[in-house]
């Protein structure tokens, strides 16, 4: 048996603990970041998760990804893991409407030498999507307001091209979405949503069960002009 092998903890009983002993440990200044996550703000687990993080850095490096559009920062720990993986010369464009979760976020950014790589901005995802007309972008990570997302889908549209990637998380929620008997607007955004991709011959979707349901989209065409 090997090292590794042997060095698992048998008490180890669930998927997420299992994938733990296989993800790299965050280094000091990511941990830190998530203390003070857990230190200062409402709702914490808002944080990344660590095994989508790891998905999307396999997609950068598969997929030569250059140029990424982030759809809520929440305090930033999913951006620099994304922006590590980009490496000096990608770019990462990151959206925040809480001005105290964009705080901590520029202050890790500056701590990892990050700002000239990171263009944080501050403002609703609908308000300032439109301002980026003219950018295109190879992935596109969306993870804010849910009820939100239809519409995000529609804004999206002008700064994608062939070959882009969107990942969107919490399409399941909790389940919500695949239970008849709920029928909450952000249930029935997440929804609308999936069935619009799944729907729209542009992209190729696919939606992964794992966390709390994520959806991946390529667009493999251009959309046809109304």
């Amino acid at each position: 048996m090997s090292d590794a092998l042997s060095s698992i903890d048998p008490a180890v009983n669930n998927l997420r603990e299992y994938l733990e002993t296989l993800f790299t440990a965050d280094d000091e200044l990511l941990q830190s970041l998530v203390r003070e996550t857990y230190a200062k703000t409402e709702h914490p687990r808002m944080l990344g998760d660590r095994w989508l993080c790891t998905f999307m850095e396999w997609l950068i490096v598969t997929h030569s990804v250059q140029r990424i559009l982030e759809l809520g920062t929440f305090t930033g720990y999913t951006t620099l893991r994304l922006a590590r993986a980009l490496g000096d010369a990608g770019k990462i464009t990151t959206i925040e409407s809480s001005m105290q979760h964009a705080d901590i976020a520029e202050k890790y950014f500056v701590k990892d030498g990050r700002t000239k790589q990171i263009n944080l901005l501050r403002g609703t995802v609908r308000e300032q999507l439109p301002n980026l007309v003219g950018c295109d972008y190879d992935l596109v990570y969306v993870d804010a307001d849910k009820a939100e997302y239809p519409e995000y889908l529609r804004l999206l549209e002008p700064l994608l091209h062939v070959g882009s990637i969107i990942v969107a998380d919490n399409v399941l929620w909790g389940g919500k979405t695949c239970s008849p008997s709920v029928g909450d607007a952000r249930t029935r955004a997440l929804r609308a949503f999936n069935l619009a991709l799944f729907a729209d011959p542009s992209y190729k979707t696919t939606l992964l069960p794992a966390g709390d349901g994520v959806i991946v989209a390529t667009k493999i065409t251009e959309q046809d002009s109304v």
